[in-house]
């Protein structure tokens, strides 16, 4: 009985060497490394700073040219007749046909235009944006080289100009010289006012010229 005791005990000392054994040569896996604490985002408004902004743009398409400031446009100036001329033909604005340097008799004075451009109108804005222009022209021809007489011509005509979405920078009139009596010879000066009635505002211009004898 003690043998077989003995033999049982030497054999589980056997099993225990084995094993022993086995295990120092079986290589143990290294344990793996631990990774990086990775470091909290930043929030982006932090990451790129209080004044800075975020523009993502195309690639293929280039960046936009700065913006010219508004600049408010210049004063155009007084309400003014800036031109009169004493004409044979007219066709438009500034299409005009000066009369010729000759000597004018009274034939010729049912004939002559008055050709006048105004500058500086101000405009009645209407409802839909549009402007309108209302003036009145006043002219008078006399005799100015004998003393106050009686007008050879007072009339006065209404002038409605417009009617576009942008302001008119082409406003004329020209109206014949028709007088109401004799033209004998002398000097006359043709006076035209122009009254803006939508600023109250007036304009005014003369010419002179000769009446010849026949």
């Amino acid at each position: 009985m003690a043998g077989v005791v003995s033999a049982l005990t030497l054999n589980v000392a056997l099993l225990v060497l084995l094993l022993m054994m086995f295990q120092e040569r079986t290589p143990r896996p290294a344990p793996a490394p631990t990774p990086p604490a990775v470091p909290e985002a930043a929030p982006e408004a932090e990451r790129r700073g209080p004044s800075q902004t975020v523009e993502r743009r195309d690639p293929g398409i280039a960046p936009a040219a700065p913006e010219t400031p508004y600049a408010a446009p210049d004063d155009p100036g007084p309400f003014r007749i800036s031109k009169l001329v004493l004409c044979r033909s007219v066709n438009g604005y500034g299409d005009y046909e000066p009369i010729p340097d000759i000597p004018l008799h009274a034939r010729h004075i049912p004939f002559i235009l008055a050709y006048i451009e105004i500058d500086n109108p101000t405009p009645e804005r209407r409802t839909d944006n549009r402007h309108l222009y209302h003036m009145t022209k006043y002219m008078v021809l006399y005799r100015s080289d004998s003393g106050p007489s009686q007008p050879l011509m007072d009339s006065a005509l209404s002038l409605v100009k417009g009617g576009g979405m942008s302001p008119r920078r082409d406003l004329y009139a020209a109206h014949h010289l028709q007088t109401m009596g004799t033209v004998e010879a002398g000097e006359y000066t043709l006076r035209i006012r122009v009254a803006d009635h939508v600023s109250g505002q007036t304009a005014t211009a003369e010419a002179s010229f000769m009446v010849h004898a026949h």
